[in-house]
């Protein structure tokens, strides 16, 4: 197929959508999941969960942020707070029924089943987004370099926290070799 055949299907397409959205777009359903009048960020979703973060605990004193993970289950329709420290929980994820999330520089997990938290990772630096799926549980981590983060993995299976790269070490050992 030539270039000139591919840009006349863009531009047809282009103009197909642009007169006649509404044949694409009629069956979209919006779902509203909450109503509050505070920010809500960085969803996620597996099977029928969402999870966000919610500032309706955040207070107006710079500093002083208090937003908590929710989530709202697509099947009930129902929207509660995962798990609810006086402390700013951000960046969550979900897999399964476990949740994860970033508080205070940290990593956490909430088992919705089991309705229990746990920590995953509480090392000297900063410890953030977190992502999880299936057993694993990884992150952004800067125990060993603000500039240079490494990425750890925690096991569910096993409890262990695994080194998956470390920029740091790296990032000296081509130092090194550049002034040998």
């Amino acid at each position: 197929m030539s270039n000139s055949a591919i840009l006349k299907g863009i531009f047809y397409s282009f103009i197909f959508l642009t007169l006649f959205p509404s044949l694409i777009f009629s069956q979209v359903n919006i779902t509203q999941i909450t109503n509050t009048e505070y920010q809500q960020t960085n969803p996620a979703i597996w099977d029928s969960i969402i999870v966000y973060q919610d500032g309706r605990n955040s207070t107006a004193i710079p500093f002083h942020l208090q937003d908590m993970i929710r989530s709202y289950n697509l099947n009930t329709q129902k929207d509660t707070t995962v798990y609810f420290l006086p402390y700013h929980q951000t960046f969550p994820d979900i897999w399964n029924n476990k949740v994860v999330w970033m508080e205070r520089d940290n990593i956490y997990m909430f088992d919705i089943l089991g309705n229990s938290e746990k920590t995953i990772c509480e090392a000297s630096g900063k410890q953030s987004f977190p992502k999880i799926e299936v057993n694993y549980i990884v992150w952004q981590d800067e125990r060993t370099s603000t500039s240079n983060p490494g990425i750890y993995m925690y096991d569910l299976s096993t409890e262990n926290e695994i080194l998956i790269a470390d920029n740091f070490t790296a990032k000296q050992e081509k130092d090194r070799k550049s002034v040998v």
